[in-house]
């Protein structure tokens, strides 16, 4: 048993062997159809959950049908495979149990548009030229995600035991302070000042700092080595410095990930 993620898991292993054996048998196998689009809501999404909905119960066999070989377990008919398939919640679109067993109301789920956004590094040259690179994707799939209350939060524990993935959300998530005496007396986290002609999100891990600056046209992100500025639409680097001789190389997966979720915490706040 693998504790709250077992089904997950077990389905998962039943996909790898299923796949296995098509390989061995040499099939040829392929999904004809594509996967319609669902297109629920995330109140429709929110009431599929909070509905409970039970799996057809199997007939009942006798004394005599249980002590003979025959087979139990009968397929089921296509009315009763379409109702189990209907019992899905649909957790690659939105799983969120950990935001209903929080009993502090520390995990909020907020909502972002799926995006595949190109990287790009910066690399300083020995001639002192800065050039960019590209660096990977960031991408986001899921529209709705989950940030975490620091100020709310006791740590109890509970979104980890119910976490049908076996995640620790209090940790895994991003934790945010919403006072400066939170903030300063965490190892990790962000905080967020929104000021009349700026918003701001600190990142804090340990001794480092990180903010991300949301200006009228542009972002400015700076750390203790580098300081970039950023196109809001589409989010691109712009232009970059360096701040210490010795390094040589800037990533911009940070930045990136800072921006989805400034935006998110100002949705927070404004709800």
């Amino acid at each position: 048993m693998r504790g709250a993620s077992t089904a997950i898991n077990a389905i998962a292993d039943g996909r790898k062997a299923a796949e296995q054996i098509i390989s061995d048998a040499a099939i040829s196998f392929s999904n004809p159809k594509p996967v319609a689009e669902r297109g629920l809501s995330k109140k429709e999404l929110l009431i599929k959950r909070a509905v409970r909905s039970y799996s057809t119960p199997e007939a009942e066999h006798t004394d005599e049908e249980r002590l003979t070989f025959s087979l139990i377990s009968q397929p089921q008919d296509r009315e009763s495979i379409m109702h189990e398939s209907e019992r899905c919640l649909w957790c690659d679109e939105m799983c969120s149990i950990c935001t209903t067993v929080c009993p502090n109301f520390a995990n909020r789920i907020y909502e972002v548009n799926p995006c595949s956004i190109p990287l790009q590094k910066a690399v300083r040259t020995d001639q002192g030229e800065i050039i960019y690179k590209d660096d990977g994707v960031f991408e986001i799939r899921q529209k709705y995600q989950v940030m975490n209350i620091a100020d709310f939060c006791n740590e109890c524990g509970n979104c980890k035991t119910f976490c049908p993935t076996s995640g620790t959300p209090w940790k895994d998530k991003p934790r945010l302070h919403l006072t400066t005496e939170s903030f300063n007396n965490s190892d990790e986290g962000y905080f967020l000042s929104v000021l009349s002609n700026r918003k701001t999100l600190a990142y804090k891990q340990e001794r480092n700092f990180t903010t991300l600056t949301e200006l009228a046209d542009n972002y400015l992100y700076e750390t203790d080595f580098i300081t970039a500025t950023f196109s809001k639409t589409p989010f691109t680097l712009k232009d970059a410095s360096f701040t210490t001789p010795c390094v040589k190389e800037a990533h911009f997966r940070r930045a990136t990930e800072m921006m989805i979720l400034l935006n998110g915490a100002c949705s927070l706040s404004q709800v």
